[in-house]
């Protein structure tokens, strides 16, 4: 794991405040108990060269103690690891501690000391400086509970940072235990190993191995429950993932434990989880697909973009190994079958019927030559509208009227045309009001592209103005139609499109909407 300070808290539960919450009186007030409830607590030390993590994912009671009231001294308490066994415990002492670089003239018993120059904690033991790896998890005075902190340049409280001042970037990991519970240690510096240790196959003296590389962690930017799919937010947070994310943004690991927003979570990148609230009822090796929200699916979607999670090893056993999403380059699929290309922009996988469809060809700017007729059966444009205008007149000089259009305003959120004319060789998009943005265009060179009897595409809408979470639309089509749905004109994603029959088709919602349906 990736830090920017050592020898300190990672994260814990907080507060409304962000204050830690994980250290709790009992009712006697003579222990203080370790509490875990919506969030672990991770805990980072410092070993020299070398740094610990630690989890606290389980309470622990009376932790800290016992404290004879009344309550007259300011205790000072503290996790301790084991420099022989690795083993963790809980102390405490009534003596402040020191970070110096070079030993304080203190010669008393229980005396702490961070040495700066070493990056290592000691205390004063008969007539002597011991090695220790201990941090300390807070105060308990005139029983009052206080986790430890400290005061930054800006005189602003700091929970999870460096108890000591010691910053830059950090690789502390999860000591190794061999099958016996004993720790593996390095017999030249008396250290444990880590999952960030690095190790070296006998077949190679320059790959290396590290056990952490399939775990690291990040805030959360919303509530998320246990075990779910998350993908990058910004800056180093993340949100559930889904697959009609309107942005696109893959999945990138899973979550174990329910974290609440502005919490800092583990996300696992690969391996095997375990969750005894799955019940898959598929062979193993069974593919899992990102579904909505977060959750899991065993068919890949039919729009959106499609994302590979792992396999299934048992009925409550999956193996992590995220697969690059594969997105759709049009709106509805009812088949898998469809050639796989790059987008040479984004580097993201799409689906397309010709490579042609993936180019971002700029619109040609009136008065420049006409580009030669391509052999392909479509290309496709991207428009860009920097300046407000009620009418966007997209120019592309490639002699046919059968487009396929969509357009979005400057935010990035899908919006509809007021009307949209096509002539041989433009696009005229009208709206209500000025605006800026950019569209989307696929142009059809060929009839027998769309395989239809000619070039006009029936459309069909159907208004719901009363709010519901089920739409029911009677079209009396005689098929199955592509199936659009818009909110305050922005195209969503429902929960669920049942087609009930060749003349009906249902749409559910999580919460009752209004809005308009389009069949095509």
């Amino acid at each position: 794991m990736k830090l920017t300070f050592k020898q300190g808290i990672v994260k814990s539960q907080v507060d409304s405040n962000n204050v830690p919450t994980f250290l709790h009186k009992n009712p006697n007030n003579d222990y203080i108990s370790l509490y875990v409830n919506a969030s672990s607590t991770l805990v980072a030390f410092s070993h020299g060269e070398v740094d610990y993590l630690y989890e606290e994912a389980n309470i622990i009671e009376r932790a800290w103690g016992p404290f004879p009231p009344p309550i007259t001294h300011t205790y000072y308490l503290y996790w301790d690891i084991s420099v022989e066994s690795g083993v963790r415990t809980f102390g405490h002492t009534i003596l402040p501690p020191i970070v110096a670089s070079t030993a304080p003239n203190l010669l008393n018993n229980d005396q702490h000391w961070f040495n700066l120059s070493d990056k290592k904690m000691y205390v004063y033991q008969d007539f002597g400086w011991v090695e220790k790896i201990r941090v300390f998890a807070g105060l308990y005075s005139n029983n009052v509970l206080v986790p430890y902190s400290i005061i930054d340049d800006n005189s602003i409280t700091q929970y999870f940072t460096s108890h000591v001042g010691v910053y830059g970037n950090s690789y502390p990991g999860f000591i190794l235990f061999d099958d016996n519970d004993q720790p593996i240690k390095r017999t030249k510096n008396n250290t444990f190993l880590t999952t960030e240790s690095q190790f070296y196959t006998t077949k190679s003296n320059i790959g290396t191995v590290s056990f952490d590389t399939v775990l690291f962690y990040a805030t959360a930017t919303e509530n998320i429950p246990a075990y779910r799919i998350v993908s990058y937010y910004k800056d180093n947070t993340i949100a559930t993932a889904s697959f009609n994310d309107p942005d696109l943004k893959p999945a990138i690991g899973l979550i174990r434990n329910e974290v609440y927003k502005d919490e800092v979570s583990s996300i696992v990148t690969n391996g095997y989880i375990t969750n005894i609230d799955w019940h898959f009822n598929v062979p193993p090796s069974t593919s899992v697909y990102l579904g909505m929200y977060g959750t899991l699916q065993m068919e890949p979607p039919r729009s959106g973009f499609i994302q590979k999670i792992g396999t299934v090893v048992s009925h409550d056993t999956i193996l992590i190994n995220i697969e690059p999403q594969i997105i759709y380059n049009t709106e509805d699929h009812t088949t898998a079958s469809i050639p796989i290309n790059v987008d040479i922009l984004s580097g993201k996988l799409y689906t397309a019927q010709s490579a042609d469809s993936l180019i971002d060809n700029p619109v040609p700017d009136p008065g420049t030559p006409t580009p030669e007729p391509s052999s392909s059966s479509l290309i496709g444009f991207t428009y860009i509208q920097n300046i407000d205008k009620r009418t966007w007149t997209m120019t592309h000089g490639k002699n046919t009227e059968n487009v396929f259009l969509q357009v979005y305003n400057k935010n990035g959120d899908f919006i509809i045309p007021n009307s949209i004319h096509t002539t041989l060789n433009s696009i005229i998009a009208t709206f209500n009001e000025p605006c800026q943005g950019y569209a989307q265009a696929v142009l059809f060179l060929s009839n027998n592209y769309i395989n239809l009897p000619n070039n006009n595409v029936p459309i069909t809408e159907f208004s719901q103005t009363i709010p519901s979470n089920m739409w029911v639309v009677e079209h009396y089509l005689g098929y199955n139609p592509i199936t659009r749905i818009y909110v305050d004109n922005i195209l969503i994603q429902p929960e669920s499109i049942i087609h009930d029959s060749l003349t009906k088709v249902t749409i559910i919602f999580d919460r009752p909407s209004i809005g308009l349906v389009r069949l095509i």
